[in-house]
């Protein structure tokens, strides 16, 4: 991913007087300032490589839309370390915080390298060096402190009252939950184990399941060593279907029947279907229901926390832009418009 960008420099007199040829040399191009802070192109080409290997990816086989999002992410949080090591430097903390903490970490991962000469090397494969990567960990760094002061969870950086406004009030969580019914209902699910031989495999399948049912009835086999060995259905994963939804379920009617009725771990007769015949084991089934205030209110105060410090964070935000000078490409515009706006995850991911 090359971002820098050619320009050509030619000087025509020069040229007729001394045969020269106009040569093609690379600028970096510059995305954002923040007061005397400088973005460039190769800052950004930093920070997405880093992204990257976070990931364990690489940028020869990641989607389009994939690169993307990562470029808009990893643009986005440098331009909000940015206007928080404004904020920082605005509130009056101490600036040689910064400095002893981005020396130590840089030492520590000195170490973990083995040598400075070697965490130069890692350096230099991404495209930076020491000098560049303390920048960037000072910007980190003020910008995890900043946060948190502006949070109010480390008093000691400048107490603010965002702590306790942040917290849900107990009415509040009640409320969400009154209002959000269809967040605490769980549908009827179940976990099964499928054994599937298909009539073009064998003379008689059914036969064959019949020995099979035997074996597993007398403890000989069991069903995981059984379906490894016989069925066609994810014999890898011992015929497991992961669990499923009831009403959304693909599996084939003569199966539902009788994980319909079946108890944990009994396994059925030979089935037939459309094309084979099976063996099924219940392995877990899980009737609809609903939450109860009580077992849905911690999900519910994590998640509105969450909602009121992105909505802190994103006046914040606001705050120091009106505070500082700021030039920025459109593309940096649109990233910082976006910061802390971005839809919330689901309730669904902390219950």
């Amino acid at each position: 991913m090359t971002l820098l960008i050619p320009l050509l420099l030619a000087f025509p007199q020069q040229a007729e007087e001394s045969s020269l040829v106009p040569q093609e040399i690379l600028v970096d191009q510059t995305l954002a300032i923040i007061n005397d802070q400088v973005l460039t192109m190769s800052d950004l080409e930093r920070e997405f490589s880093l992204l990257l290997k976070e990931r364990g990816l690489s940028a020869d086989y990641i989607p389009m839309d994939q690169e993307r999002a990562l470029t808009s992410r990893a643009l986005q949080t440098r331009l909000v370390n940015m206007l928080f090591h404004e904020g920082f430097r605005m509130s009056g903390m101490d600036p040689e915080i910064l400095t002893r903490g981005a020396v130590e970490e840089i030492r520590k991962r000195q170490e973990d390298a083995g040598s400075v000469a070697t965490y130069a090397l890692q350096l230099a494969s991404r495209g930076t060096n020491i000098e560049n990567e303390t920048k960037r960990v000072k910007q980190q760094l003020v910008a995890v402190l900043f946060r948190r002061s502006e949070l109010g969870l480390s008093p000691e950086l400048g107490a603010t009252a965002s702590k306790a406004l942040l917290e849900p009030i107990p009415t509040e969580i009640q409320a969400w939950f009154q209002n959000h019914p269809a967040e605490f209902t769980t549908e009827a699910s179940m976990e099964a184990q499928l054994l599937v031989i298909m009539n073009s495999n064998f003379g008689s399948p059914e036969t064959g399941l019949d020995e099979i049912a035997t074996a597993l009835a007398s403890g000989q086999i069991t069903f995981d060593d059984a379906a490894q060995e016989h069925s066609v259905y994810r014999p890898s994963e011992g015929g497991r279907t992961g669990v499923f939804q009831v009403e959304d379920s693909a599996l084939q009617t003569p199966v539902m029947d009788f994980l319909a009725t079946a108890e944990a771990n009994q396994i059925s007769p030979p089935l037939q279907l459309a094309s084979g015949w099976a063996l099924a084991k219940l392995l877990k089934s899980t009737p609809a229901g609903s939450l109860s205030f009580t077992e849905a209110s911690p999900a519910i105060r994590q998640y509105l926390r969450r909602q009121k410090e992105r909505q802190l964070l994103r006046s914040t935000v606001e705050r120091l832009r009106r505070h500082c000078y700021l030039w920025l490409q459109p593309s940096a515009r649109m990233a910082l418009d976006a910061a802390f706006m971005a839809p919330q995850a689901e309730l669904s991911e902390e219950l």
